[in-house]
């Protein structure tokens, strides 16, 4: 090929790009997501309209309602119960919600929008059993939902209260201590995870075990990954980096044998083998064969799965109960499932 017909196959090829490329801008330009809710037969409870919006908390879903406006929350009629004036929000949790205003302080309103705490912190968890977890001074401690400190902040870092205990770290060393702020469980490892189920994670030399609410090691610290305790099991990886399960003694419950895995959720697991998603009782038992191309884990009786890049829902037989038609979907949250579509 001589060098006038390289430049016209050039010309060519870059006039194709340019095509490809004003499509899709127009495309961009022309559509839009928005979100909405579905119910549990897949019908839309509330019309897709917001340009963000969270899964239903305690009666309320965050949601914007333009694109450059704040955040505000609704009800499930769609009723706008705050106006959409937050800089940025939280989920409701216990009866708050917590908010930042344009300087980056966080504050708390109630159900009612009404702001209960002034915005003052410069972070500010969800509230967790009656307390918040706060930063002053890039220290962490506890306040309660009328903004009282409760706990002085002077931990580097901090779990929500779970089982009334949390987690937290002082001079690089991790222990838990009580709603009173009393140290429950000395600062003697590496690492920490809140409680569940009666047990919690803990990291020693650089492997993970699980104490009891003493500080009792009741399993071995030996696992380079491992997740807290759900539905009587905890999921861990083996030294071949194969996924499965143990039960409170320590004992594996089930083998190690697959590629990836979630938590047990509603007696349910999700797991990859080969290159698909299966579902498995707490025996073992795979209950619904490996056909999708990734699952989630239930929640309300059904369970997020993707097939064909489309989400759908299915029951915990196996059923399809909401075809997949989602680009995105969220799990069941008090009866709604956030969705979004382009317009």
């Amino acid at each position: 090929m001589d060098v006038k017909h390289r430049k016209q196959v050039l010309l060519i090829f870059t006039l194709f790009i340019v095509v490809v490329l004003v499509f899709c801008l127009q495309y961009l330009l022309k559509t839009e997501v928005v979100y909405g809710f579905i119910d549990r037969k897949g019908e839309y409870h509330i019309t897709p309209q917001y340009t963000y919006a969270e899964s239903f908390s305690e009666g309320y879903a965050k949601i914007k309602t333009q694109k450059g406006s704040g955040y505000g929350y609704i009800d499930k009629d769609s009723n706008i119960k705050t106006a959409t004036k937050f800089h940025l929000a939280h989920g409701f949790s216990e009866g708050t919600a917590v908010f930042c205003t344009p300087n980056g302080k966080w504050g708390l309103i109630n159900t009612k929008g009404e702001v209960v705490l002034e915005s003052q912190y410069d972070i500010i968890d969800d509230m967790s059993e009656g307390l918040i977890g706060v930063i002053v001074d890039k220290k962490k401690g506890y306040i309660d939902k009328n903004g009282v400190l409760k706990i002085t902040p002077e931990y580097g870092w901090i779990s929500r209260f779970t089982e009334g205990k949390a987690a937290v770290s002082l001079n690089g060393k991790y222990g838990f201590i009580n709603k009173d702020g009393r140290i429950t469980i000395d600062f003697r490892y590496d690492g920490a995870m809140a409680f569940s189920e009666g047990l919690a994670l803990v990291k020693v030399k650089g492997k993970w075990g699980y104490i009891n609410n003493t500080g009792e090691l009741i399993i071995e610290a030996k696992y380079d990954y491992a997740k807290s305790f759900s539905n009587g099991l905890a999921l861990i990886k083996d030294d071949y980096g194969k996924y499965g399960y143990i039960n409170k003694l320590g004992n594996i419950a089930i083998k190690p044998a697959y590629n990836n895995a979630k938590s047990f959720s509603e007696g349910l697991a999700c797991v990859k083998v080969d290159d698909h998603w299966a579902y498995i009782d707490i025996e073992g038992k795979m209950v619904i064969k490996t056909k999708y191309d990734y699952a989630c884990s239930f929640s309300e009786g059904l369970a997020r799965i993707v097939s064909s890049k489309k989400l759908g829902f299915i029951d915990n037989e196996g059923n399809v109960v909401i075809k997949h038609r989602f680009d995105y979907a969220e799990d069941f949250s008090e009866g709604l499932s956030l969705v979004s579509v382009r317009k």
